[in-house]
């Protein structure tokens, strides 16, 4: 390997490689790292607004969540920070993220970022926060669904949808 490359250097271009949005946050939940992915995605859906989030609380970000997924985005703030306090070792969540020109779902992820010294008492430093795209998997599931719930001759709902319905219907009604 070349001298002239630096561990750090190659980790950054690792990273911004990849297509999934990445960030790092603090012990704090402040991010102080993002990838080339999550800069584009930033760019495209707040412009003018935030240039990368360097800086901003992601759990005050969730915290501050409207409309869809804005339910998910609590749910991922107390996996956040479950992860940061080394209460968990990792955490995930998949979330709507529909634009006004799109509709999407993501999967985040959260593992935490350690020291390398296992002498270190409490070696957490951070996390690492991952987006996936999902959506072309969501939209799979959803189709399967409907395929599984209608008649295919006809496109009404079939016995299996009626059955599902049932019972819902039949759970509510027993509260």
């Amino acid at each position: 390997m070349s001298s002239t490359l630096v561990e750090g250097d190659i980790a950054v271009a690792v990273i911004d490689a990849l297509t999934s949005q990445i960030c790092v946050v603090d012990p704090e939940g402040v991010i102080f790292a993002v990838n080339r992915a999550w800069k584009q995605f930033t760019a495209e859906n707040s412009p003018g607004q935030v240039r990368d989030h360097i800086g901003v609380s992601y759990l005050n970000v969730c915290r501050h969540s409207i409309g869809p997924g804005s339910e998910e985005a609590l749910d991922f703030a107390n996996g956040l920070r479950a992860v940061l306090r080394g209460e968990r070792e990792f955490f995930q969540i998949e979330y709507p993220c529909h634009s006004a020109k799109e509709i999407r779902w993501f999967l985040a992820r959260v593992s935490p970022l350690r020291r390398r010294s296992p002498s270190i008492e409490h070696n957490n430093i951070g996390a690492v926060v991952s987006h996936m795209n999902i959506t072309d998997r969501k939209l799979a599931e959803m189709d399967y669904a409907r395929l599984a719930s209608t008649d295919q001759l006809t496109g009404l709902p079939n016995r299996r949808f009626f059955d599902e319905f049932a019972k819902l219907d039949m759970d509510r009604f027993l509260q």
